[in-house]
């Protein structure tokens, strides 16, 4: 018998084709019978023309049979006709096509589904900001700057320029008086009168040098005096002394008041009314003492006093100062305190007067 897929021939009763694996159907197995054995059904012209058609068939895609008919014609180099309505056993291929294709199916849905599918636009996500992530530097706080305080100049005495006195007092913008308040007088502890400036201008903004003497305040309130000297002599014209507080002392305040000094306002210091002239403005060198006597030794020294209004237990020195047209009493000899009226410079120059004086041996040192 013949198969009818690959032409190969095999026995009666065998179930698949040995050459192409081709499953041998009970009406194929009719038909070749039938064929073989001259079948009323089939007419021998169909059956030649049937065996014409396997002749021509293909080489199986597997080994040959042992027919030696099938292996001249396997061996044959001429072409083989494909049969007419024969088909290639593709079910193996086709499995295996089945398969990588469904694999790239899943492999394509694993990939679009989280991305939104390929019909969809891609759309940019927004970072995530992860608390902590980061550290950022706070911006240190501006200074502020020094504490603001009023300062008011409540009197003013340049009648002694050079020296003068300066009466005023501070407050906070809340409070009038700051020793009615912890944090007031806190503020009136740290003041010092280096805490201080004290400028002197005159016309043509020249400006004059002032150092100040002494500072006290007066009574348990926040009003104070200041005493300074100018160190340059006394110079005609309009002055503007402007008294304020250092910033450096952690406040700022500031005031200012107007003085005219003429002329006759300025001490004479050459008409003989006073020993020693500037003695209350400039440091004495003890050369500038050789010349005068004594009692002139004496009344130097206690000049410095009467320029202040002090008066005098002596008899004869204060019937001298009465006689002086500067002079002006105001204070008995137990109510004057130097520390407070008088500047460090007429300290000063009243310590070397009397060590002069002592050095002379002078009967008017006690």
């Amino acid at each position: 018998m013949i198969c009818t897929k690959c032409g190969a021939e095999f026995d009666e009763g065998t179930q698949y084709c040995p050459e192409c694996g081709a499953r041998i159907t009970s009406a194929q197995r009719d038909q070749l019978a039938a064929g073989a054995h001259g079948d009323a059904g089939v007419s021998a012209d169909e059956t030649a023309v049937m065996k014409a058609s396997l002749e021509g068939v293909t080489a199986p895609l597997r080994g040959g049979g042992d027919s030696p008919e099938w292996r001249d014609k396997a061996s044959s180099g001429a072409p083989k006709a494909q049969p007419s309505g024969a088909k290639r056993d593709l079910g193996p291929a086709f499995v295996v096509l089945a398969v990588v294709a469904g694999l790239a199916l899943l492999g394509f849905l694993f990939w679009a589904i989280p991305l939104g599918g390929l019909l969809r636009a891609f759309e940019p996500q927004e970072p995530v900001v992860i608390a902590g992530s980061a550290e950022t530097e706070e911006e240190p706080e501006e200074d502020a700057g020094p504490v603001a305080l009023m300062l008011t100049i409540d009197a003013f005495d340049s009648s002694e320029y050079p020296h003068m006195v300066i009466d005023f007092t501070l407050s906070s913008e809340s409070d009038r008086d700051l020793s009615s308040s912890e944090e007031g007088r806190s503020v009136l502890d740290r003041l010092t009168d280096a805490s201080f400036l004290v400028e002197d201008r005159v016309q043509d903004d020249a400006q004059v040098p002032v150092q100040i003497d002494s500072l006290t305040l007066r009574g348990s309130g926040s009003s104070w005096s200041l005493e300074c000297t100018a160190q340059e002599p006394a110079v005609a014209g309009t002055h503007i002394l402007e008294l304020s507080i250092d910033p450096a002392s952690g406040f700022s305040a500031s005031a200012s008041v107007q003085f005219i000094i003429t002329e006759a306002d300025a001490p004479d210091d050459g008409d003989g009314e006073y020993l020693l002239p500037g003695s209350s403005t400039r440091a004495i060198d003890a050369s500038e003492l050789e010349d005068l006597s004594d009692w002139e030794l004496c009344l130097a020294r206690n000049e410095i006093y009467a320029r202040h209004g002090r008066m005098f237990n002596n008899t004869e020195i204060q019937a001298y100062f009465d006689s002086q047209s500067w002079y002006e009493p105001l204070y008995a000899p137990a109510d004057f305190d130097e520390q407070a009226n008088l500047s460090q410079i007429e300290l000063e120059n009243i310590d070397t007067i009397y060590a002069y004086e002592q050095e002379r041996g002078s009967s008017y040192v006690t």
